[in-house]
């Protein structure tokens, strides 16, 4: 089983996160990512958060509130 299309929309309660460190690292099949629904507005890490997504194409940062993000 190979991940390509990940929609995350109204799955995950993101607001108190503060690290999202290599969330997606090395998904390496992944095409697609939603992320137009995550609430970031806590977030201080986005480090490598799509590093080595090398086949990703389509990636929906919308409403992506990057004002703490220091990484």
């Amino acid at each position: 089983w190979i991940l390509k299309s990940l929609q995350l929309t109204n799955k995950f309660n993101t607001g108190k996160v503060e690290n999202m460190y290599a969330m997606f690292r090395s998904c390496d099949k992944l095409k697609h990512i939603d992320l137009s629904n995550f609430d970031t507005k806590n977030v201080k890490n986005m480090r490598e958060m799509f590093r080595e997504c090398k086949w990703l194409n389509s990636l929906d940062l919308t409403n992506l509130d990057t004002k703490k993000v220091t990484d």
